[in-house]
């Protein structure tokens, strides 16, 4: 009986440490899922900073590309 219980708990936890890696469609629309959208009208929104400006006196100028659509 001794043997059969830790047994069990044995497979228990092989079992409840083993992670499920999700196939490629699954993480696509995962990662589709993790876009930006617009509350209001549902449009997705997609910003990409490419550089920011900065003058001597602080005052810095974000550029970069937005899409929205």
């Amino acid at each position: 009986m001794k043997k059969i219980l830790t047994l069990a708990l044995f497979i228990l936890s092989i079992s409840l440490s083993a992670q499920v890696m999700p196939s490629p469609d699954a993480a696509s629309l995962i990662k589709s899922i993790n876009t930006p959208v617009n509350l209001y009208n549902g449009v997705a929104t997609v910003s990409i900073p490419l550089y920011e400006a900065t003058a001597n006196n602080g005052a810095s100028v974000p550029v970069g590309l937005q899409y929205t659509g």
